[in-house]
């Protein structure tokens, strides 16, 4: 454990109840949310491989054409 954790984990650990209780909340609910976002971009991150490997096979193959502005 770090040695900030610690130092917030005493301070934590001197308050009522209640007030440990929600300061665990916010700790978990961010923590989760995190996660979440992190799920959500890497599962982002294979549709986007597979979307610009799908592009590629279509440019090599010649089913593209170029735009002209």
């Amino acid at each position: 454990m770090t040695q900030l954790l610690e130092k917030a984990i005493h301070i934590i650990s001197g308050m009522k109840e209640k007030e440990q209780d929600y300061i665990a909340s916010l700790i978990l609910d961010e923590y989760l949310r995190d996660q979440k976002w992190e799920k959500s971009f890497l599962d982002s991150e294979v549709a986007l491989d597979k979307l610009s490997q799908e592009a590629n096979d279509e440019f090599q193959s010649g089913k593209t054409e170029l735009l002209s502005f």
